[in-house]
């Protein structure tokens, strides 16, 4: 039995056997490919039925054992318009929540520190001792408070906001961006986070919140997934560079990519379309038990 992979645009196929699909799953980056062909009428077809964990990554079509390159793309084309209702938005959301969550206690500093000095103020006035130096300084601290909570909520707004146009970009800003969002994470769990100062020399043209997003997203993968295996003898860190137009998120540990789909598969459908808009390649590898995500900006 062969299994094919094509990818949406033109003829990129792969063929695999089955048995060379089941001893890689853990090597293919499944997010790549748009729709999984395979042969009808074989006794291996049940075994791919079990694999349910990979059912969301990509429609599955069955084809006869004799076909053309006509055959694929009408089957192909029958699902494109289902295929591309697909709902990125819903799932967006669904991560905008999950991010949101963590990010309570540190919006509640601010908040706190305004009721406090509020506070301050209605004692010192029934006590007869509130000067106009007092509201100043109240109002100063306020405002940077609320200039706090405001600036992030702002730019948690753009990134989960689709841009209206291509734009030229320091790579560096966008993970300055996101890292508000996820580094009081990293900080509690004791992950370390190393940025390279080649980011800040390098630029993309592209849409500037969808790729915000997808660093995001994967980053929330990799920080999600040490907590949950942290232990207190090990030390987690994650790093970033860019070499050659080539960006680099890395960690000092290998997860199972086979894993990481399943237990984050709303994230991973997130990710998928977000490379597809972006036509980024995407690669997930492993070098001396390390996990590195490599994206090549163009």
């Amino acid at each position: 039995m062969k299994l094919l992979f094509v990818i949406d645009e033109g003829f990129d196929i792969e063929f695999l056997t089955f048995s060379n699909f089941i001893d890689n799953l853990n090597r293919i980056n499944f997010i790549n490919f748009d729709f999984l062909l395979i042969e009808e009428n074989s006794n291996e077809i049940e075994k791919l039925r079990d694999i349910q964990k990979l059912s969301f990554i990509f429609k599955t079509i069955y084809i006869q054992k004799t076909f053309t390159s006509n055959d694929i793309l009408e089957k192909i084309n029958n699902y494109k318009d289902e295929y591309s209702s697909f709902l990125f938005d819903d799932y967006k959301m669904i991560l905008k929540g999950k991010l949101l969550k963590p990010l309570e206690h540190q919006w509640k500093q601010p908040l706190n520190l305004i009721a406090t000095n509020l506070l301050n103020l209605e004692i010192k006035s029934e006590l007869s001792k509130l000067t106009k130096e007092d509201v100043d300084k109240t109002n100063e601290k306020i405002e940077y408070a609320l200039s706090k909570v405001s600036k992030s909520l702002s730019n948690m707004n753009n990134v989960f906001s689709n841009s209206s146009e291509k734009s030229e970009f320091i790579i560096d800003d966008c993970f300055e961006k996101i890292l508000e969002f996820i580094y009081p994470q990293m900080q509690k769990h004791n992950i370390s986070l190393k940025k390279s100062d080649s980011l800040k020399s390098q630029t993309f043209y592209s849409f500037e919140n969808e790729f915000c997003l997808l660093l995001l997203n994967i980053i929330y993968i990799f920080v999600q997934d040490l907590i949950e295996i942290q232990t207190n003898n090990k030390k987690f860190e994650i790093s970033m560079s860019c070499e050659e137009n080539k960006i680099k998120i890395s960690l000092n540990k290998e997860l199972s990519q086979l894993d990481l789909i399943k237990k984050y598969s709303f994230e991973f459908l997130v990710v998928k379309y977000l490379i597809n808009k972006l036509s980024l390649p995407y690669e997930m590898i492993w070098d001396k038990e390390r996990t590195i995500v490599e994206l090549i900006c163009k």
